[in-house]
């Protein structure tokens, strides 16, 4: 049967949709930056045994899936998808290009791999824009897949109405709709600057000895827990970074 790839970029959604399929026993490899496979793009090298092999112990009745920051802008990876198996759902997660791309430049800032302007990232890290094409990265699926295997949903549909944007995946999945708990229904991380750059410098180097040592697990648990990121970072307050209103105008016209 078809399995599930998540095809979600970063901030939008990527642990919520992970949650509500592994509450009902639906496991997803996360896949995010520095956490996972990145099989289709960074790592075909390996093999499709290695790679299935990551789904071992899956249920032969449900989806079992990864969830990737980089599939939907990656020219390699539709075709190589398609070639393993043509019945395989996707999901995409969009969201408004110009507002996209402030959101990647703070997470940036927060995880201290940039300290400056936005306009200036942006001549720095061209696929802050460039990941945001989303018509030429859609195109390139529907080269390879029929259209009824690509959901697409939209950011700020996830955050006006979480309950019906699950839906749209359990039903698009074939399984089970599942009610949020009302914690769910909430922001769980917005965006948000180091308490201590030290310590969160700390926590990034722990984590990547973690990686090298094989405990891939314990790491992706320790960087979705919430209670880490509140004691890593705190949200904004009026000290939030905000776009150029002249900036996001000239780059929504072009």
């Amino acid at each position: 049967g078809g399995r599930a790839v998540m095809v979600v970029g970063k901030n939008l959604g990527a642990d919520s949709l992970q949650r509500w399929l592994g509450e009902q026993g639906y496991p997803t490899e996360r896949l995010a930056s520095s956490k996972g496979l990145y099989y289709f793009d960074q790592h075909f090298d390996r093999g499709p045994s290695w790679y299935l092999g990551q789904f071992e112990g899956a249920p032969a009745d449900g989806p079992a899936g990864e969830i990737s920051h980089s599939y939907l802008s990656s020219p390699e990876a539709p075709e190589r998808i398609a070639e393993l198996n043509p019945r395989m759902k996707l999901l995409v997660c969009l969201r408004e290009p110009v507002d996209r791309a402030f959101s990647d430049y703070l997470d940036l800032i927060k995880n201290q791999r940039y300290d400056g302007p936005f306009e200036s990232a942006l001549e720095q890290f061209p696929g802050l824009l460039g990941r945001g094409t989303y018509a030429t990265h859609l195109n390139r699926y529907l080269e390879h897949f029929p259209r009824e295997q690509l959901l697409v949903q939209l950011f700020d549909e996830l955050k006006a109405d979480p309950q019906a944007y699950a839906d749209e995946v359990y039903d698009f999945l074939g399984v089970r709709r599942w009610e949020l708990p009302p914690a769910e229904l909430k922001s769980r991380m917005p965006a948000g600057t180091p308490r201590s750059t030290v310590l969160a410098r700390s926590a990034k180097a722990a984590s990547r000895a973690a990686k090298r040592v094989g405990l891939t697990g314990v790491r992706s648990r320790v960087k979705r827990s919430v209670r880490v990121r509140q004691a890593l970072y705190r949200p904004y307050a009026d000290d939030r970074p905000t776009i150029d209103p002249a900036t996001a105008a000239r780059l929504r016209s072009e």
